[in-house]
């Protein structure tokens, strides 16, 4: 990479080396040992369903597609992505293979970090931005460059310099800065929808098991009942019932892949009275029985 004026590409090539290097012959979500950087390999086309919490994605090769309820967004080597919400998504890996896989650098969002960032550099006023709690845009060569100093922590020891959070905080500042600002300064902003959705989301998240009352939520939120489920459901595309139920059968699915339990005990665990509705629910959301993962 050239040392004074990098081009695009050039940028590009540095950060695709760095998390091949990184991920090896590893696929999947990867997490690294520098706090909030994780990397993406892939090496197949195909779809996914994942839940997911806030983050910043930069794509250095391959394409993705996600649909989050009826609308769509696609997204390439170059451009960035955000997240402001905790939501299920799903996925198609559009372009991906084993010489060429689809590769990808995500940020988890700290709220915390992205608060102070926001206060200290003045950040304080927003505009609402559309009902989607997705966007994609284009990085500049400010914003690549500094993805790779974020990135370079993967190969050099930070010998007690908390190198992290200084490109941490510089890539909050970037994002804070660019047109997928208002998306992060709703996050941290007590007054924006985002931030009153949340509420209900973290009761959701916290109590997924339980029965909830929709009016617990709404003033958890300080909305009317009717803002309340008008405002959810345009920010996540689901209901609050709705959304209970995709957190029980993403945590269904996980017990069933990653621990081996029975259909029986993941559907008990994750708060379902009904095997059969479990069963029902879980390959609608899914496209097959759980019984095929639990044997499988």
């Amino acid at each position: 990479m050239s040392i004074l004026r990098p081009s695009k590409e050039e940028i590009l090539d540095h950060l695709r080396t760095s998390v091949i290097t990184e991920a090896g012959k590893r696929t999947g979500f990867l997490g690294t040992t520098v706090p909030k950087l994780n990397v993406v390999r892939r090496v197949q086309q195909g779809q996914k369903l994942s839940f997911n919490e806030p983050y910043l994605a930069l794509i250095l090769q391959g394409t993705k597609k996600t649909y989050i309820a009826d609308k769509s967004f696609t997204y390439t080597a170059g451009d960035i992505v955000i997240t402001n919400l905790s939501l299920s998504s799903r996925t198609i890996v559009q372009e991906a293979s084993s010489e060429r896989p689809f590769l990808s650098i995500v940020l988890t969002l700290d709220l915390l970090i992205l608060s102070d960032v926001a206060r200290r550099y003045g950040f304080d006023a927003f505009e609402e931005a559309d009902s989607s709690a997705m966007a994609v845009s284009q990085a500049d060569n400010d914003f690549l460059l500094a993805f790779a100093r974020m990135s370079s922590l993967l190969e050099k020891e930070q010998n007690g310099i908390p190198l992290d959070r200084l490109y941490y905080e510089e890539l909050m500042l970037r994002l804070l800065a660019s047109d997928l600002g208002s998306l992060a300064l709703e996050i941290v902003s007590p007054d924006s929808r985002v931030s009153k959705i949340t509420k209900a989301i973290d009761i959701l998240k916290k109590d997924y098991k339980e029965s909830i009352r929709i009016g617990r939520l709404a003033d958890a939120s300080n909305l009317s009942l009717s803002s309340f489920n008008r405002q959810f459901k345009a920010l996540t595309g689901t209901t609050p019932l709705q959304y209970q139920k995709q957190l029980r059968l993403h945590e269904a699915d996980r017990l069933l892949r990653f621990e081996k339990r029975s259909v029986s005990q993941a559907a008990f665990s994750v708060g379902y009275s009904s095997l059969a509705q479990f069963s029902g629910d879980y390959k609608k959301f899914f496209g097959q029985l759980p019984s095929q993962v639990s044997v499988g």
